[in-house]
């Protein structure tokens, strides 16, 4: 077995490109929220959503090409080639030992009703056949496979917002166990008229009004955002042998549901036992990272009350970071900025502040979320659904 390092990270997202992007406008408090389109029947007046613009999709792919793909595998084959420039890798030859992982939500939503318009207007003559492809939840992960000749393993897990801690687990499973040497992962999700109205319709409209609202007890609400981050995994030994520079060192993972006991005790049980698993200890936690939106769902309180056992019982400096605070609820595409944030952090040294929080949101918990350096070199990525079920990652900085 071998250690996977972290060696190139991409973002497409409403704060524009590359993980720097996210940094700098979260550090210097620049929201990339905008309002909720009133073509798209916005649940009230003050919702947001956070779009991306304008993406350089023609570096990647031709005019012709353009036409033949949708959105979600433009922005998603564009955050995979920023993410293979910033590891300065060439797979080349290697493409049959690099494996792509991918993970999404309801990144086929807008293509399926594409597909299926015609029919539901009572025009079935005029389906068109080559649009069927892009209904397939896995079409961005061949999409990717086919622009960069990845040959090897390729798998979509679509098992909710969860998938994207998975996809990265199993991508670390892949290249610690040896079957592959590199390993692309990410997620993507998009924006559409029709996304929205689903998200409305999955989420409720209560989950849209007043305003987000992170690590208090009242409810706040969520913006629906899209983007694309792909991270490049790779053993210790290959990337020590083109001389990479990593982020972090993937150290382990751990997984499950909780049942019907207390939530946020059984995550805090959960992200204090891992540092052992992987010979670490929690003081040395510098920082975690969780998945809260800024509503209420049950995760939502879950993490709250575990950060607010950690910052009481567990005797670190860890910062807290809720990535959802500046970047918005994007399912899978945030699930993945989790890691990729994660990772820069430690590199750099130093987290940006987590947006919103509550007027009551303990002062213990507020005082380690205003973001700042970071004092140690391990990270705990937490994600969490409102059935119970859990991920959790653990990185560490200083390697290579």
């Amino acid at each position: 077995m071998t250690d996977v390092w972290i060696t190139g990270l991409g973002v497409v997202g409403p704060h524009g490109l590359g993980i720097d992007a996210v940094l700098e406008a979260a550090s210097a408090g620049k929201t990339a929220f905008t309002k909720w389109p009133e073509s798209h029947a916005p649940p009230n007046a003050s919702a947001s959503v956070g779009a991306v613009g304008s993406f350089p999709k023609e570096k990647y792919f031709s005019e012709r090409q353009l036409r033949q793909i949708d959105r979600v595998m433009a922005m998603s084959a564009c955050a995979a080639g920023l993410a293979l420039e910033d590891a300065a890798l060439d797979v080349g030859a290697e493409g049959d030992r690099t494996a792509t992982f991918f993970a999404t939500s309801r990144a086929e939503r807008t293509s399926m009703l594409r597909f299926t318009q015609p029919i539901l207007e009572g025009k079935p003559r005029q389906l068109n056949p080559a649009n069927f492809p892009w209904m397939a939840r896995n079409i961005a992960c061949g999409q990717i496979a086919v622009r960069f000749g990845l040959r090897g393993p390729s798998t979509t897990l679509a098992s909710g917002s969860l998938a994207a801690l998975e996809a990265v687990s199993r991508a670390y499973d892949f290249v610690r166990l040896g079957r592959v040497p590199i390993a692309v992962v990410g997620g993507a999700e998009i924006l559409s008229k029709f996304a929205l109205h689903m998200l409305r319709h999955d989420y409720g409209d209560d989950c849209f009004h007043s305003e987000p609202s992170f690590f208090g007890l009242r409810p706040g609400r969520l913006v629906p955002s899209e983007g694309a981050c792909m991270l490049v995994l790779e053993s210790a030994e290959h990337a020590r042998a083109r001389k990479a520079a990593p982020y972090a060192r993937i150290d382990g993972w751990d997984a499950g549901r909780f049942g019907r006991g207390a939530w946020d005790e059984g995550l805090y049980g959960v992200w204090s036992r891992i540092p052992s698993k992987v010979g670490g200890a929690r003081e040395r936690i510098a920082l975690l990272s969780v998945s809260s939106g800024g509503s209420d769902r049950a995760h939502e309180r879950a993490e709250t009350g575990a950060l607010q056992r950690w910052a009481d019982g567990v005797p670190s400096a860890a910062r807290f970071c809720a990535p959802r605070s500046f970047a918005g609820e994007g399912e899978c595409w945030t699930g993945l900025l989790q890691v990729a944030l994660a990772a820069a952090a430690l590199r750099a040294r130093r987290v940006p502040p987590t947006w919103h929080l509550a007027e009551d949101a303990a002062e213990a918990v507020r005082a380690r979320a205003g973001g700042g350096s970071l004092d140690g070199a391990s990270a705990l990525i937490s994600g969490m659904e409102k059935n119970g079920r859990y991920s959790v990652l653990h990185l560490s900085g200083g390697v290579g």
